[in-house]
């Protein structure tokens, strides 16, 4: 199983699939050490001492939890025999991720923090930020990796895009013109190329935090 626990990397951290535990490690240990400074300047049986000393332990037993995820992760050679599904696992390690990082945030001024790789995230890779993007355009073409392919339609190439079609207007559009109630189980049925991708991408806000909205890919049949 790959280990990353020697050194953090360099250079700006940004997407949570490059996450190493180094980096999990090095994050958990310098807000160890602001909330045992934080306890310290508290008595105990005080609401300060308890609320650091309670949150402390929460971080660490987040890492830990966060730790084991990464090195799944990262043995690409066993990452299947994990009993997280990948995609289950990648969105557990983006979110603790930023959970961690918006922890530390308060201390983005102090001489420890390392602000080049404790940074709160949006996306997991280059394709999981082209399709969010391009979610958010009018091409939806242009939105899937070439490394993607459909599952329920092999016969189309890697990066081609959907065909589309004339369809008529939907039903429920021709009620509402004619006065009648629509047909709550007719749904319209899109017209614009949509990218297929193996399984569920996040949308997070602009701020980085996590959103309700989720975009669910699929591929229908024309």
């Amino acid at each position: 199983m790959a280990q990353d626990v020697d050194t953090v990397p360099d250079e700006a951290l940004l997407y949570t699939d490059d996450l190493t535990e180094a980096d999990v490690i090095a994050l958990t240990e310098f807000l160890g050490g602001r909330l045992e400074e934080m306890a310290g300047r508290h008595e105990e049986g005080t609401d300060e001492h308890a609320a650091a000393v309670g949150f402390s332990r929460l971080v660490a037993m987040d890492g830990l939890q966060l730790r084991d995820y990464v090195n799944a992760w990262r043995d690409v050679e066993h990452r299947h025999e994990y009993p997280v599904a990948e995609h289950l696992l990648r969105q557990e390690i983006h979110f603790g991720w930023i959970h961690l990082c918006q922890a530390a945030a308060g201390w983005r001024g102090h001489a420890g923090f390392n602000a080049a790789r404790w940074r709160v995230l949006r996306y997991f890779c280059p394709q999981h930020q082209e399709f969010v993007e391009a979610a958010g355009a009018d091409e939806w073409t242009c939105a899937e990796p070439p490394a993607c392919t459909s599952p329920t339609n092999p016969r189309r190439g890697r990066g081609a895009p959907r065909r589309t079609r004339d369809r008529p207007p939907p039903r429920h559009a021709a009620a509402r013109s004619a006065g009648d109630a629509p047909d709550p189980r007719s749904r319209p049925r899109p017209t614009a190329s949509r990218p297929s991708l193996p399984h569920a991408w996040p949308v997070l806000t602009a701020r980085g935090a996590p959103s309700a909205t989720m975009i669910r890919c699929h591929d229908p049949s024309p």
